[in-house]
């Protein structure tokens, strides 16, 4: 059953948030912001899953999600959604828009370069917003392996020969499609099929465990460009498995990685409030003091797009950029002469920081 996470809902969390990739994307309009959360209606939803996946920051879960992600068995040659009629060695879902990064990566790290999909006629399918998805992730995907040095071969091919009703079959829920999809458990034993289940129960419960292990590891003992740092800062363990990935086939990790995120840029409007590392849920923003001048770095890699930052800054300082930066503000450093402390001056004459600047007019004004 599908469930909504509010601590985890960056449009709950902060209420200048804007984001709405799950209501904007769900087919069936069954997602709707009220009362302050994301509400599900349990009429309309049909269970499909995509939100499950677009939702970067982990606030919309699925119980019986791992159904459908069965992990690849030796021999299968690619994936298709449920308007494909059955094909042997196929590894079946309802739709391919539920394919991620980590999905992609993982099958060439497992199964070589090579990835095969087939879809079926997705411009007559409930689910069409699934393929506007796919290929967004296909780009993304390609794009990340070409900075990698990452073989990745992916072909999509469209197969019209079980189009889809839209008075019949478009109209299934997961759960019929799930009876559908799994079809091949009727020739194998019941014991054999359950042990399949409990094998993969085992590996995300393994994937789990480290992944809560991690979140509890003290800020303080890591380094905060260090990914257990950005662990205590709420990644979601989707981009955590993923990074994980990387790291196995000797991927620097702390090298920004483009694909992965929207790069960042802070205009001159800036006075280092520092609204927008505080309210960034992942801690991809960095605000420090360094050779008497003050810098807002940014790490890509645990970016998730929430642009939380963007819709946080009371300047309006923080947009999307057209080039990938790791240092986003730079401002030289000024020594208060009240009360001895460093500030970032809005002007070249300003000698007092903010705070005692107020103090002062304050008790000029009495």
């Amino acid at each position: 059953m599908l469930s909504y996470i509010r601590d985890n809902c960056v449009r709950s969390l902060f209420v200048d948030s804007k984001c709405d990739a799950c209501m904007v994307n769900c087919p069936h309009e069954a997602l709707q912001f009220t009362d302050g959360e994301v509400n599900i209606d349990s009429e309309s939803c049909r269970e499909c899953g995509l939100c499950v996946t677009i939702c970067e920051q982990g606030a919309l879960v699925d119980d019986t999600y791992i159904f459908y992600y069965p992990t690849l068995k030796k021999g299968q040659k690619g994936y298709s959604c449920m308007s494909v009629e059955i094909m042997e060695n196929i590894r079946r879902i309802p739709c391919l828009g539920m394919l991620d990064e980590t999905e992609f990566i993982t099958h060439v790290l497992e199964h070589g370069p090579d990835i095969q999909l087939w879809a079926g006629n997705c411009h007559d399918c409930q689910w069409n917003v699934g393929i506007e998805l796919l290929e967004k992730r296909i780009q993304q995907v390609q794009k990340i392996a070409e900075q990698i040095d990452l073989q990745v071969n992916i072909q999509l091919d469209y197969l019209y020969t079980q189009t889809l009703d839209a008075g019949n079959e478009s109209k299934l829920n997961r759960r019929d499609l799930l009876f559908k999809g799994f079809k091949w458990f009727e020739n194998q034993s019941k014991k054999e099929a359950s042990k399949k289940v409990d094998e993969f129960v085992e590996q995300v419960k393994t994937v789990e465990d480290l992944w809560v292990d991690e979140k509890h590891k003290s800020a303080n003992e890591a380094d905060k460009n260090d990914l257990h740092f950005h662990m205590q800062k709420k990644v979601t363990r989707r981009r955590y498995e993923f990074l994980e990935r990387l790291k196995s086939i000797g991927v620097d990790v702390q090298e920004p990685i483009s694909g992965l995120s929207t790069s960042k840029a802070i205009d001159s409007t800036c006075d280092a409030c520092e609204v927008c590392i505080h309210a960034c849920p992942t801690g991809a923003l960095h605000g420090a003091e360094k050779d008497k001048y003050y810098k807002i770095t940014f790490s890509p890699n645990y970016c998730l797009s929430c642009t939380v930052c963007i819709d946080v800054c009371p300047k309006g300082a923080m947009n999307e950029g057209d080039v990938l930066k790791t240092t986003l503000y730079t401002s030289p450093l000024k020594t208060c002469n009240k009360c001895k402390t460093n500030f970032v001056p809005k002007e070249s004459s300003q000698d007092m920081c903010m705070t005692c600047h107020n103090k002062h007019h304050l008790i000029a004004s009495l």
